[in-house]
């Protein structure tokens, strides 16, 4: 079960499943990458006013990496890399790895499946690391 999130203006996070269940306590409705937050409903019309709005994540890990603001923007002098930037720089690469993948499977469905049988889930790791080389280039 893929979960998504969005944070609120009080810096809550929020989940909703792919069913559209969530832990929000308001009505609302997702709109492409967006939660519109609906306000209560008053006797002037049938529409009700969009009280707030906020980004929905894929992912909580993709929520975290932009909070987090690559903490690797920088060139040491002699080249070194520390461990939280290799982490950082491989979320990020695996996040564009996932986005790559989606889209494509939207496209030719055939050639980028979403699942793999038990025998071939191996595969998983060589795609990401062939699209790891691609970015590289």
């Amino acid at each position: 079960m893929k979960v998504r999130c969005f944070v609120d203006v009080n810096g809550h996070v929020w989940t909703i499943d792919h069913n559209g269940n969530s832990n929000f306590p308001s009505d609302f409705e997702i709109v492409g990458n967006t939660v519109l937050v609906y306000g209560v409903k008053d006797d002037l019309g049938e529409g009700r006013a969009i009280d707030e709005e906020y980004q929905l994540w894929p992912s909580l890990t993709a929520l975290a990496m932009t909070l987090e603001q690559n903490p690797c923007d920088y060139e040491s002098e002699d080249g070194s890399m520390t461990l939280e930037c290799a982490v950082a720089e491989a979320h990020k690469r695996v996040h564009s790895f996932e986005k790559h993948w989606i889209e494509s499977n939207k496209v030719t469905p055939h050639h980028f499946p979403m699942s793999f049988p038990q025998e071939d889930t191996g595969l998983w790791f060589e795609q990401m690391n062939d699209h790891v080389e691609q970015d590289r280039e």
